[in-house]
C-alpha cells in the first residue's frame, strides 16, 4: 500500500510549537465552545475523558494543573517504560540473533550520472545490504548522495549542494542526466506485468531549467514521463528523499554530528519517524473542526428566523389558497357533470341489452310449459291417484278378510327390511359423500403442494442469483469495469496505449450511464447490457485493431459501433413531455453527449415508452398514434401507425447488478445481501408450508382409503338387504291379486309423475321470482338514463343548432378564401397564430389541472352547468378583489412559501448532518492523538534501549532523554574512564573530544534508523571527527546493525580507507578516483 511522504517544513502555525510537536495547551477565548476538541498534545488527557473547561481568568488553576498534568505525564511514561521494556529488549536481542534479509524492492541496484557535479560519466552497481563509497576530498562522492535525490524528485536544496538544479550541470556543460535503477520484486512490487524486476528512472535537466523524467521497465520501455508516477512508485516502496534521516547529506552530517542542539535533534527525531506530519494534519484538524463549530453555531442561530419566515409565508399562502380551492371546486364540478352524463350515456346501451335478454327469456318461459300448464297436469295427477287409492281400498278390503295375519306379518318382515335398505343406502351416501370431500381436499392439497414446489424452486434460483449478483458487487467494488466484460480494465489501458486512425475509441459505454430511478434499473438492464457494454470507433480502420484487444481479453462478443462524432437534435422524435421514455428515465446521468446519440440511434431511447403495467402502455402508445413500449410486468408493447396492437413478454436475462447504478457497490453489494437474507426467509417458509401440505395431503389419502374399504362394507350390506326386500316383495305379489298389483304399480307411476311436475313448477316459480327481480332493476336504470339523456339531449340539440351555425358561417369563409386567393399566404399566417394561441390554451389548461391535482382529487358535482358557471365567476371575482390585497397572485404566494419551506428543511438538515459530522471527526481526532502519543512512547523508548545497546560496544554507558513537553532530545554519556572510577554525573555530549561525541552521535542515529521504514540507508562523511578506535568501532557496530537490519539498504561515504574493517559477503565497497576536472588556470584575471 502507498506510504505517507515525510514532510520537507516545519508547520509555523500557531497551535504548533518550535519543534514541530502540537501546542501544549488549549487555545481559550470568548467564543470558546463547549464542543471543541481538545489539541493534539492534550490528547492524554482527552483520550481519558478527563478535558477540563477552564475560564479565562483562571491562570492560577491553569499553572497547577499543567504542573500537574506534567507529573502524570512522567508517571505515565515511567509506567509505559515498565510495562514495554522488556518485551522490547528481548524483541531487539532475538533479532540481533538473525542475519537480516535482502530487500526484494525499493533498494538501488545501479546509479549512473553524465556531465553530474565533477563527473563527466559515472556508474556504479550497488550491493543489496551495505555500501561503502570511499576516495580522496575532492574525488566528488558526496555527489552519488545529490545524484540519488535528484533522480528520485528531491528537492535541490536539501543536498546542500545547490539552490536549483542548474548548479549540478557539469562546468562548460548544457545538460546533465542522472539514471537509477530500482529493485522491484517480489509479491509486492510495484505495476510486475508493466515495469518487470527493475524499475529504471532517468531525469534530465538542462541549463535553461528544463527537467524531464522517463520512467521505464527492465527492457527499456518507456512507461511513463509524469512526475507523478515517481511519487507513486516511491510511496509504494516508502522511498523518502527528501526525510533528513533517510539521506544525511555532509553539511547535514556534520550539523547532526557536530553542532546539533537538543531542540534540532527533537526535531530530526520527529521528522525521520514522520511524527512531525501527522502532528500538522492533526493541528490543520484541530483548526478545521473548531472553525467548522464556529460556523455551524452561526448557522443555528439562523434556524429560528428561517421559521419566522416560513410560517409567515405559509400564513398568507392558507388564507389565499382558501378562494383558489374554491375556484377549482366549481370548475371540477362542472367538469364532472359532462364527464358523468358521457359516462351514462355509454352505459345505456348495455342496460338496454340486459333487459331485452330478461323479456326473451321470460317469453320462452311463457311459450313453453307455462305454470298454469304445469299445474292443470298436477290436478289431473292428483285426481288419478285418488281413483288409484280408491281402488287399492276396496281391494285390501276383500283380501284382508283371507289374508290378513299372514300378509301382516310378511309386510312387517318388508317394512324392516326396506328400512334396513334405507340405512344401506344413507351409510353409502355418507362414505361417498366424505370421500368426495376428502378427494376435493386431496386435489387441493396436492395443487397447493405444486404450487409452493414451483415457489421453492423459485425461490432457489433467486437465492443462487443473489450470491451472483453479491460475488458481481464484490468484483465491481475491486474493479470499476468488472460489470462490462473480461478485464476490461485492461482493455481500456491498452486502448489509451494504442495509436488510433481516427479518435480514441469511446466505450464502455455504461461507464457513461446510470438510471435515475432504481426500480427502472432491471428492465433497462435485461434490454440494453450488450448495448452498453459496446465500444465505438469513428473511423473503421479501428475495428479490427479494438476488436483483436476484445478478443485477446477474451471479450468476443462485445460489439463494436461506428459513430460520426455530430450532436445532432433529436428533440422532434420525442414524444410529450408527460410521457417517461428510456431517454428520459436516463437523460440526467449520461455524461457523454456521443453515447448519447449513439444509444439514440441504436435503440431508439428517445421513443421508447416506460410503463409500469401493460394496460398502461395501450392508452398512452394510442396517444402517440404508434410507437413501442416496455412495461415493469416485462411486456413490449407495439401500436402501429395503420392502427392496430400487439404485445409480447420480454426476453429477461440476468445481467451484473452494477450496471446502470454506478457510484461506489457498497449500496449495491448491501442490497443484494438483504435481498438474499429476504429469500432464505421466504425459503425456509416455503419448506414449511411444502411439508405441511405434503403432510395434509398424505393424512387426507389415508382417511380416503379408509373410506373406500368401509364403503365396500357399506356397498356388501346395501347388497343383501336388497335382496331380502326383493325376496319379501315377491312373496307379498304372490299373495297379492294381479288386480291390486296392477293398481298399486299404476299409482307409483302416477305419484311419479306428481312429483316430477312438482319439481318443474317450483323451478318455473323460482326462475320468473328471479327474472322479475333483474327486470325491475334494469328498468329503473334505464328510466333514470333515459331522463338524464333526455335532460343533456336538449343541450346537445343546442350545441348542434351552434354548430349549423359554425358550419354555415365556416361554408362562407372558405368561399372567401376561395375567392381571395391572393391572400392565401396571409391567412395561413393568420391560421399558424391561432394554432399557437390554442397550443398555448390547451398547455396552461393541463397546467391548471395538474396544479389542481396536486392539492386535492377530483370532488363529484351535483349542481347543473350554469350554477358551477355562476358560482366560478363569482369566485374569480372574489379572488381578484384578494389578490389585490395582498398584492400577488396564490401563485406568487405558493412559490414564496414552497421556497421558504425548502430553505427551513434544508438549513435544519444540513446544521445536522453537519454537526453529526462535526462530533464524529472530533471523537475520531481524540482517538488518532491518543494513538500518536502512544506511538511516540514506543519509538522513544525503543530509541534509548538501542542507543545503551551500541554505547555498550564502546564500554561506554548513557541513556536519551526525552522531553516531549519541551521538545528536546539530550544524551547523557559515561565514557569508559568514568565508568572505570566510578565517576559522577554524566557527561553532556559538548563537554566529550570529538571522537566521543561521534562516537554518541553515531549511536543515536542508528537507535533513530531503528524506527524508520525507508528502506534506504544514506550516511555521508559520518567519521570525519573520530580517532582510529572510535572510528573502527563505529564501523564495525554499522556492519552489524546493517546485516541484522531485514530488508534494509545502506549507503556509507567516508574519506577514510577501510583497511582496518573486516569485510564481510554482504559488503560492497567502492573506490572513486579523481576526476578529470579540467579546470585548468583560474579565471580571476576575466
Amino acid at each position: 500500500m502507498a506510504k505517507r511522504r515525510a514532510a520537507a517544513v516545519d508547520s509555523d502555525d500557531e497551535n504548533t510549537s518550535v519543534n514541530g510537536t502540537p501546542a501544549s495547551k488549549r487555545a481559550r477565548g470568548a467564543d470558546s465552545d463547549d464542543d471543541e476538541p481538545a489539541p493534539p498534545t492534550s490528547s492524554r488527557r482527552a483520550s481519558k475523558g478527563k478535558a477540563r473547561r477552564r475560564d479565562e481568568d483562571d491562570d492560577e488553576d491553569d499553572e497547577e494543573s499543567d504542573g500537574a498534568n506534567e507529573a502524570n505525564d512522567a508517571e505515565e511514561d515511567r509506567k509505559f517504560e515498565e510495562e514495554h521494556e522488556e518485551n522490547i529488549r528481548a524483541a531487539l536481542e532475538n533479532r540481533r540473533k538473525v542475519q537480516g534479509g535482502i530487500a526484494e524492492h525499493g533498494i538501488i541496484e545501479a546509479i549512473e550520472m553524465h556531465q553530474f557535479m565533477c563527473h563527466k560519466y559515472l556508474t556504479f552497481s550497488f550491493g543489496p545490504q551495505i555500501n561503502f563509497i570511499i576516495g580522496h576530498n575532492g574525488s566528488g562522492k558526496s555527489a552519488v548522495l545529490s545524484a540519488i535525490t535528484v533522480a528520485l524528485g528531491g528537492k535541490a536544496n536539501s543536498t546542500g549542494r545547490g539552490n536549483g538544479l542548474k548548479s549540478f550541470i557539469r562546468e562548460g556543460q548544457t545538460a546533465a542526466e542522472v539514471t537509477i535503477s530500482l529493485k522491484n520484486q517480489g509479491e509486492e512490487a510495484y505495476k510486475p506485468k508493466e515495469y518487470g524486476k527493475s524499475i529504471v528512472i532517468t531525469r534530465r535537466f538542462t541549463k535553461e531549467g528544463n527537467s524531464s523524467w522517463k520512467i521505464k521497465s527492465k527492457d527499456g520501455r518507456v512507461i511513463s514521463t509524469k512526475k507523478d508516477e515517481l511519487a507513486a512508485i516511491c510511496d509504494h516502496m516508502n522511498i523518502q528523499v527528501d526525510n533528513p534521516m533517510n539521506v544525511l547529506t555532509q553539511d547535514a552530517a556534520r550539523q547532526f554530528l557536530s553542532a546539533s542542539a537538543p531542540t534540532e535533534k527533537y526535531k530530526f527525531f520527529l521528522r525521520g519517524t514522520q511524527l512531525s506530519q501527522l502532528s500538522e494534519e492533526y493541528d490543520t484538524c484541530f483548526a478545521n473542526i473548531t472553525a467548522t463549530t464556529k460556523v455551524l453555531t452561526q448557522k443555528k442561530e439562523a434556524i429560528p428566523d428561517l421559521k419566522a419566515a416560513y410560517r409567515e409565508a405559509n400564513n398568507r399562502y392558507a388564507e389565499a389558497s382558501k378562494a383558489r380551492e374554491q375556484k377549482k371546486k366549481k370548475k371540477k364540478e362542472m367538469l364532472a357533470k359532462v364527464e358523468e352524463a358521457a359516462k351514462q350515456e355509454k352505459r345505456l346501451p348495455k342496460i338496454e341489452e340486459n333487459i331485452k335478454k330478461a323479456e326473451d327469456k321470460l317469453a320462452a318461459v311463457d311459450d313453453g310449459d307455462s305454470i298454469k300448464h304445469v299445474a292443470s297436469q298436477v290436478k289431473t295427477v292428483d285426481s288419478q291417484i285418488a281413483q288409484y287409492k280408491a281402488a287399492i281400498a276396496k281391494e285390501n278390503e276383500r283380501l284382508e278378510k283371507d289374508t290378513e295375519s299372514k300378509r301382516q306379518e310378511t309386510q312387517a318382515k318388508l317394512t324392516g327390511a326396506r328400512d334396513d335398505v334405507t340405512a344401506a343406502e344413507a351409510a353409502v351416501k355418507d362414505i361417498r359423500d366424505k370421500i368426495a370431500a376428502l378427494d376435493n381436499d386431496s386435489r387441493r392439497y396436492r395443487e397447493a403442494g405444486m404450487a409452493v414446489e414451483n415457489r421453492q424452486k423459485e425461490l432457489r434460483k433467486e437465492v443462487i442469483d443473489c450470491d451472483t449478483a453479491i460475488q458481481n458487487c464484490i468484483k465491481a467494488d475491486q474493479d470499476r469495469y468488472a460489470a462490462y466484460g473480461n478485464n476490461i480494465q485492461g482493455v481500456v489501458a491498452k486502448i489509451k496505449q494504442t495509436r488510433w486512425q481516427g479518435q480514441t475509441p469511446l466505450g464502455p459505454f455504461g461507464t457513461h450511464v446510470r438510471v435515475r430511478d432504481n426500480k427502472w434499473a432491471d428492465l433497462l438492464r435485461s434490454q440494453l447490457a450488450p448495448l452498453l457494454c459496446s465500444f465505438a470507433v469513428t473511423d473503421t480502420r479501428d475495428i479490427p485493431v479494438l476488436k483483436k484487444i476484445l478478443t485477446e481479453s477474451n471479450n468476443p462478443n462485445i460489439s463494436i459501433h461506428k459513430f460520426q462524432p455530430d450532436l445532432f437534435d433529436y428533440s422532434r422524435g420525442e414524444p410529450p413531455a408527460e410521457i417517461l421514455t428510456v431517454l428520459r428515465a436516463l437523460e440526467a446521468s449520461i455524461s457523454d453527449p456521443h453515447v448519447l446519440r449513439i444509444m439514440i440511434n441504436k435503440a431508439s431511447i428517445e421513443s421508447r415508452v416506460l410503463a409500469h403495467r401493460r394496460v398502461d402502455a395501450g392508452p398512452i402508445l394510442a396517444k402517440m398514434r404508434s410507437g413501442t413500449a416496455w412495461t415493469l410486468d416485462n411486456f413490449t408493447v407495439t401500436r402501429y401507425p395503420e392502427g392496430g396492437e400487439s404485445s409480447l413478454p420480454l426476453n429477461i436475462r440476468k445481467f451484473h447488478p452494477m450496471l446502470l447504478v454506478g457510484g461506489s457497490a457498497t449500496a449495491q453489494l448491501q442490497r443484494w445481501r438483504d435481498e438474499k437474507v429476504v429469500k432464505e426467509k421466504e425459503l425456509q417458509d416455503a419448506n414449511a408450508a411444502l411439508r405441511t401440505e405434503q403432510e395434509q395431503y398424505n393424512a387426507a389419502k389415508r382417511q380416503q382409503d379408509r373410506l373406500t374399504r368401509e364403503e365396500q362394507a357399506a356397498n356388501q350390506a346395501l347388497h343383501q338387504a336388497t335382496s331380502i326386500v326383493r325376496n319379501l316383495q315377491n312373496e307379498v305379489n304372490e299373495e297379492t291379486p294381479a288386480s291390486l298389483a296392477a293398481i298399486q304399480e299404476a299409482k307409483r307411476e302416477t305419484e311419479d309423475e306428481r312429483e316430477f311436475h312438482m319439481k318443474q313448477l317450483q323451478e318455473l316459480t323460482k326462475q320468473l321470482n328471479e327474472l322479475d327481480e333483474t327486470q325491475k332493476g334494469h328498468v329503473a336504470e334505464r328510466d333514470r338514463l333515459t331522463a338524464e339523456i333526455n335532460d343533456f339531449q336538449a343541450r346537445k340539440e343546442e350545441v348542434k343548432v351552434k354548430i349549423d351555425k359554425a358550419v354555415g358561417q365556416r361554408t362562407e369563409h372558405q368561399g372567401a378564401i376561395n375567392h381571395y386567393k391572393g391572400k392565401l399566404t396571409e391567412g395561413k399566417e393568420a391560421w399558424e397564430k391561432a394554432k399557437e394561441a390554442v397550443s398555448v390554451v390547451e398547455q396552461e389548461f393541463e397546467n391548471w389541472t395538474k396544479q389542481a391535482e396536486e392539492y386535492c382529487e377530483e370532488v363529484p358535482a351535483n349542481r347543473t352547468v350554469d350554477e358551477v358557471k355562476r358560482n366560478l365567476e363569482a369566485t374569480q371575482a372574489a379572488l381578484r378583489e384578494r389578490e389585490k390585497r395582498h398584492g400577488a397572485s396564490v401563485e406568487d404566494m405558493t412559490v414564496e412559501m414552497n421556497k421558504a419551506r425548502e430553505k427551513l428543511e434544508k438549513a435544519e438538515n444540513d446544521l445536522k448532518q453537519m454537526t453529526s459530522l462535526n462530533k464524529a471527526l472530533k471523537a475520531s481526532l481524540i482517538v488518532r492523538l491518543s494513538r500518536w502519543q502512544e506511538f511516540r512512547r514506543h519509538i522513544a523508548l525503543r530509541c534509548k534501549l538501542v542507543f545503551g545497546y551500541h554505547l555498550s560496544n564502546r564500554g561506554y554507558f548513557g541513556k536519551v532523554l526525552f522531553d516531549h513537553e519541551k521538545g528536546t532530545l539530550q544524551l547523557r554519556v559515561k565514557t569508559d574512564d568514568q565508568v572505570a572510577t566510578k565517576g559522577g554525573r554524566d557527561k553532556d555530549p559538548r563537554s566529550l573530544s570529538g571522537g566521543e561525541k561521534s562516537f554518541s552521535t553515531i549511536c543515536l542515529l542508528l537507535s533513530l534508523w531503528e524506527s524508520i521504514g525507508c528502506p534506504l540507508r544514506c550516511l555521508d562523511e559520518f567519521d570525519v571527527f573520530m580517532d582510529a578506535v572510535n572510528r573502527r568501532i563505529s564501523m564495525k557496530m554499522m556492519i552489524e546493525t546493517a546485516n541484522t537490519s531485514d530488508k534494509k539498504q545502506y549507503v556509507l561515504i567516508t574519506p577514510q580507507d577501510m583497511n582496518n574493517v573486516v569485510i564481510g559477503p554482504t559488503v560492497r565497497v567502492h573506490r572513486m578516483t579523481d576526476p578529470e576536472r579540467g579546470q585548468g588556470v583560474l579565471g580571476f584575471g576575466q
